[in-house]
Parts: C-alpha cells; sequence; structure tokens
C-alpha cells in the first residue's frame, strides 16, 4: 500500500477551496483493526485527527476477522461519532482497506456513493490515475515503487492537484499474517494528537508550511486562536 504525504490546511470545512496552505510530512497510512486503511482528503474530523479516531476505534470490542465487516463498522462509528451532518469535511475523504482474509489478499474501497468495493489487482483512490499507472507500467525499468511512485507524481500533475497531491511517498509492506512492514517514508512517528500540538510543531518550524494564499500563515493562526 502507497500514499502520498501531502497534508492541506483549510480555513473553513469545505474542502473543494483552495486551501491555505500544505505540509509535505503527512502520515496517511494506519493500522486498522488487523487491517490496514489509507486515508485519502480530510486529515481528521473536527478537533480529532485520523490517528487519533482509529485509536479509539481499535480499542472497542468489535472484532471481526471479514475485510468488509470490518469496514462496515468503521463506517458506522464514524457516522455515529462524527456525523457528516455536522462535520462536513468528512465528504471530502476516500478511504482503501487492505490484508490477508484466510490467506488471501483483499482489498475494498469506499466510492463517491459510499459502496463498499472488494477488488484484486491494483486499486487506487480516484481511478482517473489508472491511465497514468499503465503509461507507466510500460516501462520495465521501473521497480515497482518507481513505478507507483511516478504515477503519483504525473496523476497530481496531470489532472491539476498538485496541491493535494505530493511529497515523498510512503510504501508499507502487507505481511500475510496481516503483520506491516514500512518500506520507504514512515511519517507514522509524525501523528499529533490534537490541532494544539500540531500548530506548536508549526510555529516552532518542526513542520514546514508551503502558503498558497496571500497572508497564509496569519490566516492559519487566526484560525487557530478562533
Amino acid at each position: 500500500m502507497a500514499a502520498d504525504s501531502r497534508g492541506c490546511i483549510y480555513g473553513t470545512g469545505d474542502h473543494a477551496t483552495l486551501p491555505l496552505a500544505y505540509y509535505d510530512s503527512a502520515c496517511k497510512i494506519f493500522q486498522l483493526k488487523q487491517f490496514i486503511i489509507s486515508i485519502g482528503g480530510a486529515s481528521g474530523i473536527g478537533q480529532k485527527y485520523y490517528s487519533e479516531i482509529i485509536n479509539s476505534f481499535n480499542k472497542i470490542e468489535f472484532q471481526d476477522t471479514s475485510l468488509i465487516n470490518t469496514f462496515r463498522a468503521f463506517l458506522n462509528y464514524m457516522d455515529k461519532h462524527y456525523p457528516v451532518a455536522l462535520f462536513p469535511e468528512r465528504k471530502s475523504n476516500k478511504f482503501l482497506l487492505g490484508g490477508y482474509v484466510n490467506g488471501i489478499p483483499q482489498i475494498m474501497a469506499i466510492d463517491s456513493s459510499r459502496e463498499l468495493i472488494r477488488f484484486e489487482g491494483t486499486l487506487t483512490s480516484d481511478s482517473a490515475s489508472h491511465r497514468y499507472f499503465e503509461t507507466n507500467n510500460a516501462k520495465p525499468q521501473l521497480s515497482i515503487v518507481d513505478l507507483i511512485e511516478q504515477t503519483i507524481y504525473d496523476y497530481a500533475k496531470g489532472e491539476k492537484k498538485e496541491y493535494l497531491v505530493g511529497g515523498p511517498i510512503s510504501f508499507v509492506l502487507i505481511k500475510s499474517n496481516n503483520e506491516i512492514v514500512w518500506l520507504k517514508n514512515n511519517f507514522s512517528q509524525n501523528n499529533y494528537r490534537e490541532p494544539t500540538e500540531f500548530y506548536k510543531a508549526v510555529e516552532q518550524g518542526r513542520i514546514q508550511m508551503h502558503y498558497l494564499v496571500p497572508d497564509g500563515k496569519k490566516k492559519l493562526f487566526m484560525q487557530v486562536e478562533q
């Protein structure tokens, strides 16, 4: 499983607008029960980041060996605690869930209609990326890591989403026992428990922000103070 590391900061819950800023050290791959989940779109809901939301979900008693049942339970948990009506930023999220079930690799996704899609082969959070993958797949000199990396960058440029998608690409290997091994760019230690911790790191220069609007830094910290 692979994910880019570009995290965007918005001034409102409307993620269809231009973000105030972005940074390139966001972790988007997490352990969800015994499976692995990758999250696109909003990095958090309300005042909580997905790392904390997933940690809370992982502590509930629910446990199922099925990929689809685990995914459904997670969605039900989100709908109960973070309903879309109150947290519209959820509309920008796309999820990929992967792992082994009875020794067989499976991957699933949620599309825009919230249907669960089980898939065998290669699955991406946006079908528009497939043509970039096919183009790069015809280049035999590319390793699988280079192939995925180049596809993500080509997709961002070709679809004019460079401010949304980019940064170092993280790679995780999922073993048959659902153990994960970080192959490249492990940003899992960059998870912050709450926004105050994150913005303190920004203020201290531990996170490099790239501002996209005039007076972006000022607007960013005005939002924090509010």
